[in-house]
């Protein structure tokens, strides 16, 4: 949830503006509504003229996360832990439920999935792909 987290808040859609232009990479764990909230956000960051690209050429990787019990939950978190080198955005359940391991691992700024998903995509910008340009869908 938004302003529950240990490395600073996006807060609202309008503070993404400061990722305009940015190369961005999206990452996307879980459920179909999950994948249906990342590939909102990718119609905001497009909009704002973002590039989405593989994570070698991101200046920013967002991870959308899924509360999971178990293994999936720790690769999630040895994900989070790995993106070291870039700045990085966490959404999804886990902001939500458990910021607390998310904190344990990296200090994400976060942002909150209900946001995005109230955003009005522009025509034409959503073809239903899902190709960020990297493997992680």
């Amino acid at each position: 949830m938004d302003g529950q987290t240990c490395g600073g808040t996006c807060g609202t859609l309008e503070s993404l503006h400061k990722l305009a232009r940015k190369k961005v990479h999206l990452v996307s764990y879980g459920c179909t509504y999950n994948l249906a909230t990342t590939l909102r956000l990718r119609d905001v960051l497009l909009a704002q003229g973002c590039i989405i690209v593989p994570e070698t050429n991101a200046d920013v990787v967002i991870v959308n996360t899924c509360t999971v019990v178990g293994r999936t939950e720790q690769h999630i978190l040895a994900r989070l832990r790995s993106i070291t080198a870039k700045e990085l955005i966490v959404i999804g359940c886990m902001v939500r439920t458990q910021m607390d391991r998310i904190c344990e691992v990296c200090s994400p700024r976060t942002l909150s999935d209900h946001r995005i998903n109230a955003w009005s995509p522009l025509p034409g910008h959503h073809d239903g792909r899902c190709d960020w340009g990297g493997t992680d869908c």
